[in-house]
């Protein structure tokens, strides 16, 4: 599993987010193959999360200017569906992944 250092567990919908706030992405590195990088939020752009890639992505063998070939600058615009922060609540046994389903709520 993803070794998920960064703790970004927050109670706050993505529309409520300030820019540089942790958040960790999904993205595709080919069809069936997913990656996911720490990212820091920048903000919404017409329905999706505009957020800054920073290192720490897996998979491991893909290479820094892979993820510069698919995103620039290493900008990245994504579903918020694709976006989760990471840590434990109050119910939760262990550290665990909280996936947001749009930019309107919180992650669950």
């Amino acid at each position: 599993m993803y070794n998920n250092t960064i703790q970004s567990l927050t109670n706050l919908p993505l529309n409520q987010f300030v820019k540089g706030q942790p958040l960790v992405i999904k993205f595709t590195v080919s069809p069936g193959y997913y990656g996911n990088c720490h990212a820091e939020f920048i903000c919404l752009e017409r329905g999706l999360v505009k957020v800054k890639l920073l290192n720490g992505w897996e998979p491991k063998y893909l290479r820094s200017w892979e993820l510069e070939d698919m995103y620039p600058n290493r900008i990245a615009r994504v579903r918020a569906s694709n976006c989760y922060v990471w840590g434990k609540r109050e119910e939760d046994k262990h550290e665990r992944c909280h996936w947001f389903k749009d930019t309107k709520t919180p992650a669950t």
